[in-house]
């Protein structure tokens, strides 16, 4: 999922970076607790936009400020399922950022996720929709 926001690169990964502040401005990704360094675990709670949350306390795997942040989540062993999550910002020429989030499954019970993919797409819109808000009104 990406989004267009009108706000230096630098601002809007300050927003993101700032994990205490997200009960007052995401939907998606209600707390996020950590420290933010590579192989940190980190305390997440994501809260679908049709009911429902899911906690997890998944592993940074890649951080390099400001542009890219991935974490990583597995299930009983990396063969049954790994989930990486994924926030890129890159620079527009206009100086703007493109943010995007998303994520990478793997392993054999991907197949049995149902519905999840579809909860997870909204949950990213409407964080992407919320992060332009806040980040556009710092200004």
């Amino acid at each position: 999922m990406e989004v267009e926001i009108d706000a230096p690169r630098e601002r809007v990964w300050a927003k993101l970076t700032d994990f205490a502040g997200f009960p007052q401005w995401n939907p998606f990704i209600t707390h996020l607790s950590g420290e933010l360094a590579v192989a940190a675990r980190l305390s997440t709670t994501y809260s679908f936009p049709d009911g429902g949350e899911t906690r997890l306390h998944p592993e940074i795997v890649v951080l390099h400020p400001p542009r890219e942040l991935r974490w990583r989540s597995r299930w009983w062993l990396p063969s049954m399922l790994s989930v990486e999550y994924f926030w890129l910002l890159a620079e527009t020429r206009g100086g703007a950022t493109r943010f995007a989030q998303g994520e990478n499954l793997s392993g054999l019970a991907v197949k049995y996720l149902g519905q999840r993919h579809t909860r997870m797409a909204r949950g990213m819109v409407a964080m992407n929709q919320a992060l332009k808000r806040r980040a556009e009104s710092a200004r």
